[in-house]
This record gives structure tokens, C-alpha cells and sequence, in this order.
């Protein structure tokens, strides 16, 4: 009989990991479907000259979203900025790069802005299903 303990470990790892890949992947597909309900946009005409138009030209206004919901949607560079990485074995990240970094200001609220909380939520959606991935590596499956 022979030892196998290292190769078992190492399957166990490589299992595990996968699941938290699986979850990492759900928590950003939730997240971004979350922010993905469209600003309301009203056209509105001017009512004198400005820098901007003439009198009578028209312009946009956008609705968005009351605080303690996900933000709306207006350009998308908020929601395809929310990414995932691996930093190191068993360790995953949820994030948002660089263009869309306000999301993580919408997320938490400033001084002048109520929060409106998307990540939070995403993970809370996703718990079944990270859950369920980690019992099933668990299992052996």
C-alpha cells in the first residue's frame, strides 16, 4: 500500500478552486445583471440659448436610481467594468477596473451621494449557488 496523500490533497485543492472559480464567476454575472436596468432618459427642449444649443433644441435628462437600489444603466462602462481574478491558489477577487471605478463610490455612498448598493447583493444572490459548487467538490463530484 502506498501513500497518496499528496496527489489526494492536490485534487482536493484543484476542486475547491474550481468551485470558487464557479463563484466568483456567479457573483460577477449577478452584479452585472443587477446594474443592467436602463436609466430612464427624458428629451427635453430649451427654453433659451445656451452654450450647448439654441432655443428649442433638445437635450437629454436621465432618471436613475433612488438610493438603496443598483444603480441604472446609462453607458455601461460601470458594468462591464466589474471583473473577478485569481490572486493566488484558493483565492479569487471581485473588482472593478479602472473606467468604472465610480461603481464602487455608488456601492458604498459618499458624503453627497446615498448608497446604492450592488455587490452586497450580488454576493447574497450567489450564495446558493457558490454553496452548492463547494459540496459538490466536497463530494468528490
Amino acid at each position: 500500500m502506498t501513500w497518496q496523500g499528496d496527489k489526494v490533497s492536490d485534487a482536493v485543492r484543484q476542486r475547491i478552486d474550481r468551485a470558487l472559480r464557479v463563484g466568483a464567476v456567479q457573483v460577477v454575472a449577478i452584479a452585472q445583471r443587477l446594474v443592467s436596468q436602463p436609466a430612464q432618459r427624458l428629451t427635453k427642449r430649451r427654453k433659451r440659448n445656451t452654450t450647448a444649443g439654441k432655443k428649442g433644441s433638445t437635450y437629454s435628462v436621465y432618471i436613475g436610481s433612488r438610493p438603496g437600489e443598483p444603480p441604472r444603466l446609462r453607458s455601461g462602462v460601470g458594468r462591464s467594468s466589474i471583473r473577478w481574478i485569481k490572486e493566488r491558489d484558493l483565492s479569487y477577487r471581485i473588482l472593478v477596473a479602472s473606467p468604472g471605478i465610480y461603481m464602487a463610490y455608488l456601492d458604498r455612498g459618499t458624503r453627497r451621494v446615498a448608497a446604492r448598493p450592488w455587490l452586497k447583493q450580488a454576493v447574497t444572490l450567489a450564495q446558493p449557488a457558490i454553496n452548492r459548487a463547494l459540496r459538490q467538490a466536497q463530494s468528490g463530484g
